[in-house]
């Protein structure tokens, strides 16, 4: 059985996701298709740039959005272990 894929367009760069900044956000619109004119915020790897043509195997699911800023510091720090130094740890 053959997949259909439905073709969208790249409206919008986002920015760069992923540990490494490896993955690309986009804002795309379909073109084709049953969602045909729905736009979602998707997750690209590799090159691509607003005007490119992305072919979707699904267009019900959207990608998270990226939050601005990184990891945010809860009451354990950033490493989520605790015992800094004001708190008396190693040394």
């Amino acid at each position: 059985m053959a997949e259909q894929s439905a073709p969208a367009k790249v409206l919008e760069v986002l920015g760069r996701t992923g540990v490494r900044g490896e993955i690309i956000q986009v804002r795309c619109e379909v073109l084709d298709g049953k969602d045909a004119g729905k736009i979602l915020v998707r997750n690209v790897k590799g090159a691509v740039k607003v005007g490119d043509t992305l072919h979707l195997l699904e267009t019900v699911m959207q990608a998270r959005r990226s939050e601005k800023g990184g990891k945010k510091k809860g009451p354990l720090g950033a490493s989520g272990r605790g015992g800094g130094e004001e708190r008396g740890g190693r040394r």
